[in-house]
Formats: C-alpha cells, sequence, structure tokens
C-alpha cells in the first residue's frame, strides 16, 4: 500500500512513454527480444511465426534492435541458437 503513488505514477509515465513509441503513429508497438533457445525449442517457436504464442514467464524486451542482439549472443553453451523475436503489440487489442 505505501507503494501506490509510485505505481500510479510509474503507470501514468508508461502509458504517456507507449503512445510517444508506436510505429509511424499507429497503435502497434515494436519490440524485440534476444534470447538463446536449443535448435529444437528454436523449430517449436518457428512453427509459430505469426501466430499468437502464450508465454508462462515475463519476457523482458527492447525497442532496440542493437540490445537485443547483445543478449541473443550471450548464449552460454556453444550448442545453443542465437535467437531474436520481432514482437508487434497491437496497443488496442484487450487479447
Amino acid at each position: 500500500y505505501q507503494y501506490r503513488y509510485f505505481i500510479v505514477d510509474l503507470s501514468k509515465e508508461l502509458a504517456s512513454k507507449s503512445r510517444i513509441n508506436t510505429i509511424d503513429g499507429s497503435s502497434l508497438l515494436r519490440l524485440y527480444r534476444g534470447s538463446s533457445f536449443t535448435p529444437e525449442d528454436a523449430r517449436r517457436f518457428e512453427k509459430n511465426i505469426g501466430r499468437r504464442v502464450a508465454i508462462n514467464s515475463y519476457w523482458s524486451t527492447s525497442r532496440n534492435l542493437k540490445c537485443a542482439r547483445i543478449f541473443a549472443h550471450r548464449a552460454p553453451d556453444k550448442n545453443l541458437l542465437a535467437v531474436i523475436f520481432t514482437i508487434l503489440v497491437d496497443q488496442n487489442s484487450s487479447r
């Protein structure tokens, strides 16, 4: 309860920033996520390109593609593939 004012202020600031960072004034927001996957997991995601995907955890994303590339190439294991997701978010969609 003690953080209520902070959370309200943060929410307003995020809403303001999201309006600024859209694609060509539309409601679409382009985000990137860099990660590393096993070849099998990468193929599973590849089958769902263009579809909605449910994720069971919080994904950190960036509006900066270069930043996502840095995270994609931080694979702790040489057998993992560097993967970059391009995520288009329609801010007018309720789903």
